[in-house]
């Protein structure tokens, strides 16, 4: 479960990419944005999946 306010803009260009969107969530307990963090292009909630799955790698080793 992802402790974090999740995203549902599916028309969001970035959506694939981002940990708000792709992350699994809770049934029962998780909040969402009620509207698109979104202003224009530009997003201040975006979460590389990348960068997240270096940081889980790194810290397996």
């Amino acid at each position: 479960m992802a402790d974090i306010t999740m995203c549902r803009d599916d028309s969001c260009k970035k959506r694939e990419r981002c940990y708000r969107f792709t992350a699994k969530s809770c049934e029962y307990r998780q909040s969402y944005f009620v509207e698109t963090p979104r202003k224009g292009r530009v997003c201040n909630y975006f979460s590389d999946n990348q960068d997240k799955t270096k940081r889980l790698r790194k810290n397996c080793e």
